[in-house]
């Protein structure tokens, strides 16, 4: 739970001012901007973690409040912005927004190769024209480390290039053409080149997945796909060089699954340097994507509602047409193989998406199928046989295997007697019509007259026919529909609240950060983005502040080096013609890397930077429409 709301203080003024000014894209001074993170001292360097915790040499708590710069890990090998302005007018920003740290990514073949940068990427740094990657990326971290601000060093992939879709091996620690020890390596040299008390860790690699046929696992020992012992072997490799960093683990799943590490925590040759990251986008998609594509989650329900008040409205039809014919009682035999058929074939349902949500899942992440879906499908397929079973029963209780009331013979009476009874009630009275519901034409008649004189009493008992058994199948569906319409209602109002969301999540990274328990350890949310201050932003906020989480935004970026886009509908990464620079629609800055996009979410995210933090979302969000003062 929350401990308290942000308070403005004296510079409630101030803020209005910042705000203001920058939703007209004025340019405000750094004493308009509220308190940021608390920078590094770094005579207090090494950081370690203590408990949940990361302190330094003083056991003073250090919060981790930083940003993604990217670019190093594209094919154009520099950072973002130096196109546009000097660097240390960058780093500097960086600094004026509140940040004391950078995630600085890069990918394994621009160490290797080491690169000349293009002159165009680095236009507003003319003393840095004809200089490698290398050259950069050490200008880079100088800059940075003379802002005070910390540096956390990633490894994002093993191609130059645009990361991470499910279809990509950058999942893997080993892509092709570089192997685990080349890996390891690039590791190894940036530790060593980089031994600065303001190098504070080592993020050992950028969201792993799975890729085709090689499903990740944690703590089975398999070289190909245990990614808590490659982990540890690149993390020993790291420390044996240099001893003061933090080691940075990447959860599974592209970052959203720790659950493994509970029975099996990583384990480096020196104590309290573990620290675990996650990511969070695919929740965050999810979401975005109902609110886009459906509508608001209050339009959703409303849906349900209508629809739910619809099938009530036809079971109560049905039962008048039941009453009005008498109550006729089906045969047990017909009511059981009825239901077991139903549930049968709902239960098939439900199977068929659990096994085709596996099929996909296992594209994101085989170790969380493995451990979600077999209650799921082994739940739909027991429902599955045990409907199947009763449908067998009911054959069996059927008299004569007839569906329908066995004739009831009366001896006494003669033919003409039975042809009277025909007109007189529309059925035999026990010898079935030859043509399916041959009198339902008079029941139907009987319930507008009914409705007429508003009398629905109940009229002499009908045999069970054919005709009464359709109506019992429309029964079932109704009810059957009905079922499935308020698990989703429940489900619409429970998915979008702040309490499944902190359950979801706990459950998923967040026990970590339990103290006292084996595994307990810092978690790092080291990367996350939004462009709507939406309901899902807000919990998400919520969840970091009330957690008091070590954070990297990403990206600082205006605009991003794109190589392609993922089709929402298909899940599949569309490459372009020609690679070409895009809007970061996440990012902090515009594309002129000064002028800050979204005011409302640099606030908040300067509420996250102290610690503890205690933020409480009191802004209503947008739901449905992207409107200017929400972004978008």
């Amino acid at each position: 739970s929350m401990r308290g709301r942000l308070h403005f203080f004296p510079m409630a003024f101030g803020w209005r001012a910042f705000l203001l000014l920058h939703s007209v894209g004025l340019i405000v001074a750094e004493s308009d901007l509220p308190t940021g993170a608390k920078l590094h001292n770094n005579t207090k360097s090494p950081l370690r973690t203590l408990g949940r915790y990361i302190v330094n040499n003083m056991n003073e708590r250090v919060k981790l409040a930083c940003v993604n710069w990217h670019g190093a890990y594209l094919d154009t090998h520099v950072v973002g912005g130096m196109e546009l302005h000097p660097l240390d007018e960058l780093t500097g920003r960086i600094k004026s927004l509140g940040f004391n740290c950078v995630r600085l990514p890069y990918s394994t073949q621009g160490v290797l190769e080491n690169p000349v940068v293009s002159e165009s990427a680095v236009a507003a740094n003319p003393e840095f024209i004809n200089k490698t990657m290398l050259e950069l990326f050490d200008a880079t971290i100088d800059s940075l480390s003379k802002q005070g601000l910390m540096v956390i060093i990633n490894n994002h992939n093993s191609k130059s290039g645009w990361c991470c879709h499910f279809s990509q091996d950058e999942g893997l620690w080993y892509a092709p053409p570089y192997n685990e020890a080349i890996w390891i390596e690039s590791l190894k040299f940036f530790a060593q080149r980089y031994k600065h008390p303001l190098v504070v860790g080592m993020d050992l690699r950028n969201e792993v997945h799975d890729y085709e046929d090689t499903f990740l696992t944690w703590g089975d020992g398999d070289p190909e796909t245990d990614w808590n012992a490659a982990a540890e072997r690149a993390g020993n490799a790291v420390l044996e060089v240099n001893p003061d960093l933090l080691i940075v683990v990447m959860s599974l799943c592209f970052g959203m699954d720790l659950r493994p590490m509970r029975e099996k925590p990583t384990e480096l040759m020196y104590p309290n340097r573990v620290v675990y990251q996650t990511h969070n986008y695919l929740e965050y998609q999810f979401f975005d994507n109902v609110s886009k594509m459906v509508g608001p989650w209050s339009l959703l329900r409303w849906y349900l509602m209508v629809l739910g008040v619809v099938l009530l409205l036809a079971l109560q039809m049905l039962r008048i047409c039941w009453r009005i014919d008498g109550k006729p009682t089906p045969p047990l035999g017909s009511l059981l193989i009825s239901f077991g058929c139903w549930v049968f074939f709902v239960a098939s349902i439900g199977l068929v998406i659990a096994v085709n949500v596996y099929i996909l899942g296992v594209k994101f992440c085989a170790a969380a199928m493995k451990r979600d879906l077999p209650q799921w499908m082994a739940g739909t397929g027991s429902f599955a046989v045990g409907g199947l079973l009763l449908a067998v029963v009911g054959v069996v209780c059927l008299p004569h295997r007839s569906f329908f009331s066995e004739p009831q013979k009366d001896h006494g009476s003669s033919r003409s007697d039975d042809s009277n009874s025909i007109r007189e009630h529309g059925s035999t009275g026990g010898v079935r019509s030859r043509r399916c519901c041959a009198h339902r034409a008079s029941s139907f008649g009987r319930l507008r007259a009914a409705c007429k004189r508003r009398n629905f009493s109940p009229q002499p008992p009908q045999v069970w026919d054919c005709c009464h058994c359709c109506g019992l199948q429309l029964v079932l569906l109704c009810v059957f529909l009905f079922g499935v319409v308020l698990f989703f209602y429940i489900w619409a109002h429970i998915l979008p609240t702040y309490w499944w969301m902190e359950r979801y999540l706990d459950h998923n990274w967040g026990f970590v950060l339990e103290e006292g328990k084996p595994y307990t350890a810092p978690v790092f949310m080291g990367e996350f983005g939004q462009e709507v201050m939406g309901h899902y932003w807000l919990k998400f906020m919520r969840y970091l502040s009330a957690r008091d989480i070590d954070f990297a935004y990403w990206a600082i970026d205006g605009i991003k080096f794109a190589e392609g886009q993922i089709d929402i509908t298909t899940g599949r990464f569309i490459p372009y013609p020609y690679p070409r620079y895009e809007n970061e629609t996440f990012g902090i800055l515009e594309d002129d890397y000064f002028t800050v996009r979204h005011p409302w979410k640099m606030v908040q995210l300067q509420a996250l930077m102290a610690s503890p933090a205690t933020w409480t979302p009191d802004t209503q969000p947008c739901t449905h429409d992207f409107h200017a003062n929400c972004g978008g």
